[in-house]
């Protein structure tokens, strides 16, 4: 992997929910830079939503987009097949995102494989990797505060008293450091924004941006997470003050997987434990947790998941970790000396808690083209050779390939209802129409935001928040587009639809 990218590619979404399963894509911004981070050009559109996603109100009102507003746009799968036409023209580019690991990255996937494209190759093939700022902007605030002015927000600290900690939300950030970014939550504004950053991080502490770099190669961060010592690393899983510490690794669960420890949590405090009850204390809600305990410290770090891991020495031997570093960072240098040292005699039993956390099963994701991107497997030759065929077609002579029986079936069916459900035979239309009816009502076969969730939120949201006359107008919006589809399909009432379950059982 080259030291520097030649191209950048950076990207944001804007959507119908913050939950990637099932998310409605209604605006997508990329712009492309070369190395020195000199726009080279950009792509921005919006996307009209299938029938069958209702956005939530809080998303409307952070986005300004209406179902109404997006009516006139094309469909989900005309904008993203556009949107890889840009990705694949740049070999060697690194797609940059803020706060992507998380969610950008994950709706990317979703989409592309929902509209019958490759979901991973715009991410590494012929060169190309990733990276995710909001990391190193962490990473940023740990090492070298002063570089930016820091907007704050209140925390729970973990003696449960409030404090002061960093907030990283970019239209913050952006007003505080004098970088223009007047339509924040807009796709381009905010790709425009992040830019700007990321050069005055490149400019102002090159070592953090070079370092930063380093870490989209996998096979760099197994290096430092596998060298035997503690290293540095941020998560927003840490202290809420910094969201940085130090870490050791436990075990491997697999090429790109490794269990890490945080050395400000003692794991001595878990020694009268099992092992299945530390497992259970991990995922423990906070209320139930026993008094004076804390979590355990292990959590897991995809490697190839561009986290940010860094040494605790440079290769010229001084030490990352200055004394007013740690002050800042509330790192304890002896607590973090003997949690080590306690965490090495202890090994064994960590690694028969990783051993554990990997048999745990979770609840499986329904098989659907919104939720069985991981648990449905990769696509078989023949599945691909399907899609090949699909692909090969306009969109309106890819009704013979929408079938509920099969998988890629399943896929055309709700890219199709999605772009044009006219284009379905009578039965299909039929087959749609159900989908719809059961999914807006509460299905456990279709999981998603339901139309009474949606005017449940609307009403309480107009009850608590002090909205202004175009938020309002924007709810109402909602609201009549719910009525409509209601209408329009049939909607079920939530008891309702339960008997009709019941029933078909």
């Amino acid at each position: 992997m080259n030291r520097v990218p030649d191209y950048y590619i950076w990207y944001d979404f804007e959507a119908s929910t913050t939950e990637v399963d099932g998310i409605g894509v209604t605006q997508v911004a990329l712009i492309v830079t070369d190395g020195n981070l000199n726009e080279i050009e950009r792509f921005e559109m919006k996307c009209r939503l299938g029938d069958d996603i209702i956005p939530h109100p809080g998303a409307v009102l952070v986005t300004g987009h209406t179902p109404q507003s997006l009516a006139e746009f094309p469909s989900d799968y005309e904008v993203a097949e556009k949107t890889r036409e840009l990705l694949l023209k740049y070999d060697g580019a690194c797609l940059a995102g803020y706060n992507s690991s998380n969610f950008d990255d994950e709706v990317m996937r979703r989409w592309m494989y929902r509209n019958l494209m490759p979901p991973y190759d715009h991410e590494w093939k012929m060169g190309r990797s990733r990276l995710d700022l909001l990391p190193v902007l962490r990473m940023v605030h740990a090492l070298a505060p002063g570089v930016f002015k820091w907007p704050t927000k209140e925390v729970e600290n973990p003696d449960g008293t409030i404090g002061e900690g960093v907030s990283f939300k970019l239209d913050q950030l952006s007003g505080l450091n004098g970088i223009e970014h007047e339509n924040a939550h807009d796709a381009l504004a905010d790709v425009e924004c992040l830019i700007k950053i990321s050069q005055m991080i490149r400019e102002r502490v090159p070592l953090v941006w070079e370092a930063a770099l380093k870490c989209r190669d996998w096979a760099y961060n197994n290096t430092i997470i596998d060298g035997g010592k503690p290293f540095l690393m941020t998560s927003p899983y840490l202290n809420k003050t910094n969201y940085f510490g130090l870490f050791m690794n436990v075990a491997s669960s697999g090429k790109k997987e490794r269990y890490v420890y945080n050395l400000m949590v003692d794991p001595a405090q878990f020694d009268g434990l099992s092992e299945q009850e530390i497992v259970d204390l991990i995922y423990s809600k906070k209320e139930d947790m026993p008094e004076g305990i804390e979590r355990p410290g292990l959590t897991k770090v995809k490697t190839n998941g561009v986290p940010q891991v860094f040494p605790t020495r440079l290769p010229t031997g001084e030490m990352v970790l200055s004394p007013e570093t740690m002050s800042h960072c509330s790192l304890d240098g002896q607590a973090i000396r003997a949690n080590a040292k306690a965490l090495m005699e202890r090994r064994k039993t960590w690694e028969r808690v990783v051993t554990l956390l990997m048999a745990k099963e979770f609840d499986p994701k329904p098989d659907w083209p919104d939720y069985d991107l991981y648990s449905g497997g990769f696509l078989s030759r023949d599945e691909t050779h399907r899609i090949e065929q699909a692909l090969s077609r306009p969109i309106e002579e890819r009704v013979a390939f929408a079938e509920l029986d099969t998988r890629v079936g399943r896929i055309v069916f709700l890219q199709i209802g999605r772009a044009d459900p006219d284009l379905f035979n009578e039965e299909q239309r039929e087959q749609w129409d159900r989908f719809v009816r059961e999914k807006l009502s509460g299905s456990d076969k279709y999981p998603g935001y339901t139309i009474d969730q949606c005017v449940q939120d609307i009403a309480q949201i107009k009850r608590e928040r002090d909205l202004t006359e175009q938020q309002v107008a924007q709810l109402d919006d909602l609201l009549a587009y719910c009525k409509e589809i209601k209408e329009k399909y049939q909607v079920p009432e939530p008891s309702r639809a339960k008997e009709q379950a019941e029933l078909s059982i």
